[in-house]
């Protein structure tokens, strides 16, 4: 299914075609199709442009593959192979076990995008249903130099929902036109009470337990088409011998491994290709830790395993003879840790993120929007500013 979404200015104007063959100008020279999946194309005012491979999961959502980045002035350039929530455990405090809610055990139902819960176009998916929602969004400045006038962005968010006792998980990835990639997990309706029977009571506030909601993201990338990315850890580090200055330290990542944020040291990561050009991995919204007996993933941010398609979901994974004819498939991102080479293969980041919930007078009835978010940013893509141009 080919669906070009195009924004014809840059008050957020939508035009949808539909067809097997109709195309308004073409932004990918290395594309390779979708199959069942939906093919979107949005096309910016400025030159930029994404193209990708969508569809909707009953495990986690919004799920994109062979998604394509081209700057203005640009080529077409491979970004990423595939990308979706992995898992969202939530841990309610009076529980000794966290409860999944993404994921491979997810008992939950999609929600169908209608007009009260998507500002945009609704999109079906390869079973008819309207599951996905597109929508394009004024995005602030872009770009700002000498005595011209400020250039305005946009961004291109695509968004799923999902249902589960009572709580809606909505999944979304967004496409700026700077090149920058933000995938966020958000959570509303009904909350959990102190009931010993497991059942939901609506009294106040007060009877609604507190949670940890610990959601992880996989990234599988693939820059420029290769399957020789490489992964740099870049630390910041306080050097008081030299004015309080921070030099960037870069530590080569090439083998499976876990790691942490390290808010001192504004650490992140780097995927690169071996031109340098990539994605960083900004942590920096990342302000709360995660802490578990159970599992030893859980107690990490990062995760850099070697692509393998059996290994889908950090915790709850297929196990043995699964769908996919493996004789064998871990059962969670400690399984897969095995120190294999990174080189030669897709290499897969698995970021974890939480957030706390505490009850309070805006949760009751209903849960108020709680969400959690990382971005992607391009490193190195462009020789100059490829917005910098005359308006």
């Amino acid at each position: 299914m080919r669906i070009s979404v195009y924004s014809q200015c840059r008050i957020g104007v939508l035009l949808l075609v539909s067809s097997a063959s109709l195309w308004l100008n073409p932004v990918h020279a290395n594309f390779t199709g979708c199959g069942e999946d939906m093919e979107l194309t949005q096309a910016f005012s400025s030159g930029a442009a994404w193209q990708l491979c969508a569809a909707v999961s009953e495990q986690h959502g919004v799920d994109v593959s062979s998604v394509h980045y081209r700057a203005p002035g640009d080529t077409s350039r491979s970004v990423l192979f595939r990308a979706h929530a992995a898992q969202v455990l939530m841990h309610y405090h009076d529980e000794t076990e966290p409860r999944a809610q993404l994921g491979n055990d997810n008992t939950g139902r999609l929600l169908s995008m209608t007009p009260q819960n998507c500002a945009g176009t609704i999109l079906s998916d390869s079973r008819g249903q309207p599951t996905l929602c597109s929508q394009v969004q004024d995005n602030g400045i872009l770009a700002k130099f000498a005595q011209t006038p400020a250039i305005q962005s946009q961004q291109w968010v695509l968004t799923s929902a999902l249902q589960r006792d009572g709580l809606i998980w909505a999944t979304s990835i967004t496409f700026a036109e700077d090149g920058q990639i933000t995938p966020a997990v958000s959570l509303s309706g009904r909350g959990k009470s102190l009931n010993s029977a497991g059942s939901i009571i609506e009294e106040s506030a007060d009877t609604l337990a507190s949670a940890t909601v610990l959601a992880t993201w996989r990234l599988i990338f693939n820059l420029d088409d290769g399957n020789f990315d490489q992964i740099h850890q870049f630390d910041f580090v306080l050097n008081e011998q030299l004015g309080n200055q921070r030099p960037m330290q870069v530590t080569s990542m090439p083998s499976e491994t876990f790691a942490n944020v390290n808010r001192e040291q504004f650490r992140g990561w780097l995927v690169s290709d071996p031109t340098g050009t990539g994605f960083y991995l900004d942590p920096s919204n990342s302000g709360f830790g995660y802490v578990s007996g159970q599992y030893n993933w859980a107690n990490f941010d990062i995760a850099l395993t070697r692509h393998n398609e059996c290994e889908r979901y950090s915790q709850h994974n297929f196990s043995t003879g699964s769908a996919d004819n493996q004789s064998t498939c871990g059962t969670s991102l400690d399984d897969y840790m095995n120190n294999e080479d990174l080189q030669g293969a897709h290499p897969v980041l698995w970021f974890s993120q939480s957030r706390s919930l505490s009850p309070s007078s805006e949760h009751w009835p209903i849960i108020s929007n709680l969400q959690q978010s990382f971005t992607l940013l391009p490193y190195d893509w462009t020789d100059a500013s490829p917005f910098e141009v005359a308006q």
